[in-house]
């Protein structure tokens, strides 16, 4: 199996041990050879403390720099889910464009303030993913003014706001808040 352990248990009886301070004093008062002292199993028990003592420090600093690179990953690599938003909408192509394109469209209107629309951004990602090459993605920030025509030709009252516009530039549906994925999908399904 293993080797046995050299720790002993101790009992409430036993009195309090020396910090290691005071048990390097204490051994380096003692004469040079431990068979004149007769106590190899002290300088054993300071040295396996002091190995330990070492192992913990290294642990210490091995964790304090795994902790700092994951924070300088996630700095790096944001997972904020409305930088994820804006890069949505910086990709997406303007509505005009994608209703010339001949495919379906879904258009989401979010707001920078809207908590359901950040917690749908991943949901919305991996349907363009998946769905992309088959069907337009447009998102449109219905807060900033410059969309403020857009958000009135849709009727836009709430966010998130998605409206699927069949091939034929219809409006076919239109869900208001935040939608389960499967729902997003089977509607989406229906502009294929």
């Amino acid at each position: 199996m293993g080797q046995p352990s050299r720790a002993r248990v101790r009992c409430c009886g036993d009195p309090p041990l020396p910090s290691l301070d005071v048990q390097q004093r204490l051994l380096q008062q003692l004469p040079s050879t431990s068979a004149s002292t007769g106590c190899i199993e002290c300088e054993e028990a300071l040295r396996l403390n002091q190995v330990e003592r070492r192992r913990n420090v290294g642990l210490a600093i091995a964790s304090s720099l795994a902790a700092a690179s994951l924070y300088t990953y996630q700095r790096m690599n944001p997972l904020n889910p409305l930088v994820l938003l804006r890069q949505l909408e910086a990709q997406s192509p303007t509505l005009p464009s994608a209703l010339a394109s001949g495919r379906g469209t879904i258009v989401e209107f979010y707001a920078p303030w809207c908590v359901s629309c950040r917690e749908m951004a991943p949901c919305m990602q991996r349907l363009e993913k998946r769905y992309g090459s088959q069907v337009n993605f447009v998102v449109i920030d219905g807060a900033d003014p410059k969309n403020a025509q857009l958000v009135q030709s849709f009727g836009v009252d709430g966010v998130p706001h998605l409206a699927y516009i069949s091939r034929e530039r219809k409006l076919q549906t239109t869900l208001i808040g935040e939608v389960p994925e499967k729902l997003i999908e089977s509607n989406l399904l229906g502009l294929l």
